[in-house]
């Protein structure tokens, strides 16, 4: 069973303004911020917990923002779906961080798209039936967003291996 309450401190961590200078605190410098990090079913691309930034962002509303997010979700597990299929194919690119490419860490894949002006990277908790999805303004650098799903899957290793179940 998931521990909603530390999985949603993980993904509320996430959304932590990051200085885009290093070394210097971040009320120093401009920032950039995750709009949602959310966990979705990798067999339906469900929306099954999310955390994400003040209404406003992704909607004019809070449910507004919530069906978009859920909208959101369904398109990129419909694309991650459709990248996995070809994996083999697929190119990893680790030396690019401004264009949509695949980043691999500790073995697991991220995927990095473009859509409806804002970024985002999903990649699949290994061994179990999640899918991690953070979604990022168009700002957001396509390299910073995969090094920021990467931590958020290292901080969720207890999900390993979780099974949706029947």
């Amino acid at each position: 069973m998931i521990n909603a309450a530390a999985t949603h401190s993980v993904l509320q961590q996430a959304l932590q303004p990051i200085s885009l200078t290093p070394g210097t605190p971040a009320t120093d410098t401009p920032t950039v911020a995750l709009q949602s990090c959310a966990l979705l079913s990798a067999t339906n691309g469900a929306l099954l917990l999310h955390a994400g930034t003040p209404a406003g962002t992704l909607g004019a509303s809070p449910s507004a923002a919530l069906n978009n997010l859920r909208m959101m979700a369904l398109l990129c597990k419909d694309k991650w779906d459709n990248d996995t299929e070809t994996e083999t194919e697929t190119e990893t690119q680790e030396d690019t961080a401004t264009q949509p490419s695949v980043y691999t860490h500790a073995g697991t894949r991220i995927h990095n798209y473009a859509l409806e002006g804002l970024h985002a990277a999903v990649a699949r908790i290994p061994g179990s039936e999640l899918l991690l999805l953070c979604i990022a303004p168009a700002a957001f650098p396509y390299g910073l967003l995969a090094r920021r799903a990467a931590a958020v899957l290292d901080a969720c290793a207890g999900l390993r291996g979780y099974s949706l179940g029947q």
